[in-house]
């Protein structure tokens, strides 16, 4: 339970590290896994805002829109859901225990509402340097926490 309450103190405290990487790292306390990714929706597209596995090949994300958890690519898929909308989604690699879903609805619920509060709360955020498309083409936008 402390692990818990020390990765969400960390998305409200670090500053310094952009929100997507923040999420990632959260997400990698919770839920035990060896690499997590946060991809960003545009439109009717996924940009890669952080990767945990630095200079790893990304991963595809799920061609369409989906919802809860799904599986795609050896890789649990996590929508990030809130207020109705899509704000990103979740992948993470190396999960342990019985049944990753019961952990990763928690953490879509979660990580979307602080997307959505974030998206909602400044000066028309966009998303972090160097981010990448689904593709790994550079998607020259930065992500800027309000």
């Amino acid at each position: 339970m402390d692990e818990l309450a020390r990765a969400f103190t960390s998305l409200r405290r670090e500053t310094e590290k952009p929100l997507p990487a923040r999420i990632a790292d959260a997400a990698l306390a919770i839920a035990g896994a060896r690499r997590a990714a946060v991809y960003l929706r545009e439109r009717d597209r996924w940009l890669l805002a952080f990767d945990s596995a630095e200079g790893a090949a990304p991963a595809d994300p799920p061609a369409a829109l989906f919802e809860g958890a799904v599986h795609h690519g050896g890789l649990l898929w996590v929508a990030l859901d809130a207020e109705g909308e899509t704000h990103g989604c979740l992948a993470l690699d190396g999960l342990e225990g019985d049944d990753p879903t019961e952990v990763a609805a928690a953490l879509g619920l979660i990580f979307g509402s602080v997307l959505c509060v974030r998206s909602l709360g400044g000066n028309g955020a966009t998303r972090a340097a160097g981010s990448r498309s689904a593709r790994g083409a550079p998607s020259g936008r930065a992500w800027v926490d309000p």
